[in-house]
């Protein structure tokens, strides 16, 4: 499913930002500068998107969630029309039921009369009444009657269990969103993503909360303050994190052996590390101690000299190679420009 026409209003030509952006991660918030300085993609989205996706590093698919998300939040207006036919974006022909009735009713979920809404309420033992009485405490406010109606047409429209609309309410409640849209938004786009029931949705959330913990804990350790990820960044964070499944601490002896031979927080060396490690199919500190500990203990072994506990040779060469190839590099580009 991709846009194929949005119109997008950012109130003025110039590029002003509210001050809650900084609460966006990196993605979210590159998606939202650009679109803020890119007036093409604000006035012929359709034409520009893919353009604008390759550039921002992403997916056409995932730059159209992160639009459709960042007007849930209330950080722009647009009116989105779903079922363009982007080759990149066109859904495909293997999808469940489920998903495809979300696809086509992600924006049009039907408005109830009085009368419906009282008998579905009421149906099958109550359960839908007691769905909206749940969702209600979890996200703290009172339903008005077009509001009931959404969180009983995600069941009754799109086929989802209550369970996995109250868990929805619950992420969003946690995330400090309490609107009904917010939660609609948030189950259609789950559902895109094929979490579609309770059981898939409690181990997204886990990794999703395991991400964030240590994520946040690495960019403290790095000096991030602040500011949020590159795009490199990112993509290193995620190989480290979700990809190759490293906590904190396998990161944190990453980060002091790259600190030791480099002075600063160098991420590609770090990256080799890592990639090493994840070669041998280390996968805790315990594992990459001990493999230290062999390293140590077979060099003290084959020389006369005795070890050093403050020098890891294989890193020291490693990371010494690399930096003999990056400045061979530099040095072959200046040879070239001083011939021009």
């Amino acid at each position: 499913m991709n846009i194929s026409d949005i119109s997008i209003d950012l109130s003025g030509e110039a590029i002003t930002l509210p001050a809650r952006a900084t609460e966006l991660d990196g993605d979210r918030l590159r998606v939202l500068v650009r679109l803020a300085g890119d007036e093409r993609l604000r006035e012929a989205y359709s034409d520009y998107a893919d353009e604008a996706a390759g550039e921002l590093g992403m997916e056409r698919e995932q730059l159209d969630r992160y639009v459709t998300e960042l007007a849930a939040d209330g950080f722009l207006a647009c009116s989105v029309k779903f079922g363009g036919d982007s080759a990149q974006s066109r859904p495909a022909a293997r999808k469940s039921e489920t998903k495809t009735k979300s696809a086509q009713r992600k924006n049009e979920l039907p408005s109830y009369s009085g009368q419906e809404l009282a008998e579905l309420l009421q149906r099958d033992g109550g359960k839908y009444g007691l769905l909206v009485d749940e969702c209600q405490r979890v996200l703290g406010r009172i339903f008005t009657g077009s509001e009931t109606s959404k969180i009983v047409a995600l069941c009754d429209t799109m086929g989802l269990e209550p369970e996995f609309v109250l868990l929805v309410c619950a992420y969003c409640a946690g995330k400090g969103k309490t609107s009904v849209r917010y939660v609609e938004r948030t189950a259609c786009l789950l559902v895109e993503e094929g979490i579609d029931d309770a059981v898939k949705l409690g181990e997204y959330i886990k990794r999703k909360e395991r991400y964030n913990s240590i994520e946040y804990k690495l960019r403290d350790m790095l000096g991030f303050g602040g500011r949020a990820p590159t795009k490199k960044e990112s993509e290193f964070f995620h190989r480290w994190i979700d990809e190759w499944g490293y906590d904190i601490e396998i990161l944190t002896r990453a980060y002091e052996i790259t600190v030791k031979y480099t002075d600063r927080a160098a991420l590609p060396y770090m990256d080799k590390i890592l990639a090493g490690w994840h070669e041998k199919g280390y996968t805790s500190i315990e594992q990459i101690q001990a493999a230290e500990e062999k390293y140590r203990a077979e060099k003290a072994a084959s020389t006369d000299n005795p070890p050093s506990f403050d020098t890891d040779e294989f890193f020291e060469l490693a990371l010494k190679r690399s930096y003999e190839l990056m400045d061979g590099s530099l040095q072959t580009s200046h040879d070239k420009t001083d011939g021009k």
